[in-house]
């Protein structure tokens, strides 16, 4: 009987023990694996970070290379196909020499070109949608982080009806009905009523003018995603002799007293990179004489405009010395800019010296192929 309690005894020991054996080796096998787990997350948000920063870095000394000073003419880029090969996406594989080469050298980043997905004719102009893309290791996926810029002189080319690279203010009685607003620093809406009476001075009128709308698929784009708003009329600005000045209404809550809606807003997360506007517009005067890129006049004339100090004064005299390369548009106070046009011939470039307003159809071509419908603007040199 003895001997049966004995054996009892050390089948139940034997038991408890194997079962703290295992309870133990769960619990060592769990945080074994908790601490690989952790290990592996760390890695992962390591590797994020450093895509980020690698991506943020080329895109840094992407910009830097291209807001250099006399960039085009420095590199000898004059034609849109040269600008292509410079970058490196005129092929599947970019060369090492290329801009497209370096940053992936340096940083591990690939540039493609999407221009074609925003109907850009890359055969016409420098305008350009890059994709920055840096590939890194998630666990055992492939992750991408990337960056959509492009390369312009002004993003009112793409899809902004107004746009400015600083700040947007808007006043009462301002309709956007297709398109968005862009602002590079801040964006501001009001309903008051400014201008300048015809002896000059600065005025704040008092009628309600209604706060700037936009149509509802229209966006504010600002560097922070929010837009300063005032809805007190008169109590929005203050009028001196020489300027206007904000006064301490504005906040950035739309108004709730007012009857328009307010817009959506959003931070801009797209980078515009400044390209050289007086170098485009040199580039079309002489496109327009007839001039080769290639011709040693071409590029006189371009580092010329490039090196002056005043380059929209160096843009007149441009536009002055080739002004004998094509039709003068004569006006006067009793003939209408449009029947100007019309008596001109059309061989060469219509060249108007001032400044004029067009209203109604206006034909620019022999062939009347194209024609600006219901047109009024102003234009000058």
């Amino acid at each position: 009987m003895r001997k049966n309690e004995q054996g009892y005894s050390l089948v139940t020991t034997l038991l408890v023990i194997t079962i703290f054996f295992l309870l133990g080796l769960t619990i060592v096998t769990a945080a074994v694996q908790h601490a690989q787990f952790t290990t592996v997350r760390v890695d992962d948000v390591q590797s994020l970070h450093e895509a980020k920063t690698e991506l943020n870095e080329a895109l840094a000394d992407l910009k830097a290379q291209l807001s250099a000073p006399n960039f085009f003419v420095d590199h000898r880029i004059f034609t849109p196909n040269q600008w292509d090969q410079f970058l490196g996406t005129d092929s599947p594989s970019a060369r090492e020499n290329t801009i497209a080469g370096r940053l992936t050298a340096r940083y591990g980043v690939t540039m493609t070109d999407e221009s074609e997905q925003y109907n850009i004719p890359k055969d016409q102009v420098f305008l350009r949608a890059l994709r920055l893309s840096k590939q890194f290791t998630d666990g055992h996926q492939v992750r991408t982080v990337e960056r959509l810029i492009f390369v312009t002189n002004t993003p009112s080319f793409l899809k902004y009806a107004l746009g400015s690279n600083k700040d947007v203010v808007l006043n009462g009685g301002v309709y956007v009905e297709k398109g968005n607003v862009y602002a590079g620093q801040d964006a501001y809406a009001s309903n008051a009523t400014n201008y300048v009476k015809q002896n000059g001075q600065l005025t704040v009128a008092s009628p309600n003018a209604g706060m700037p709308r936009l149509s509802s698929s229209s966006v504010w784009y600002t560097s922070d995603g929010q837009l300063m708003a005032c809805g007190q009329t008169t109590s929005c600005w203050t009028a001196s002799q020489t300027r206007f000045s904000m006064s301490g209404s504005w906040t950035p809550l739309w108004p709730t007293d007012v009857v328009e809606p307010a817009p959506s807003t959003k931070q801009e997360n797209e980078d515009f990179i400044d390209v050289d506007f007086d170098l485009t517009v040199a580039d079309k005067l002489l496109q327009a004489s007839d001039i080769s890129r290639t011709s040693d006049s071409y590029l006189e004339d371009i580092q010329r405009v490039q090196e002056a100090t005043d380059k929209a004064n160096a843009l007149r005299y441009l536009a002055v010395e080739l002004s004998n390369r094509w039709t003068p548009i004569v006006i006067d106070s009793t003939v209408p800019i449009e029947k100007a046009i019309k008596q001109s011939s059309k061989e060469k470039p219509l060249y108007l010296d001032g400044s004029g307003v067009l209203t109604g159809d206006v034909d620019i071509r022999t062939d009347a192929a194209n024609k600006v419908n219901q047109c009024s603007s102003s234009t000058g040199i």
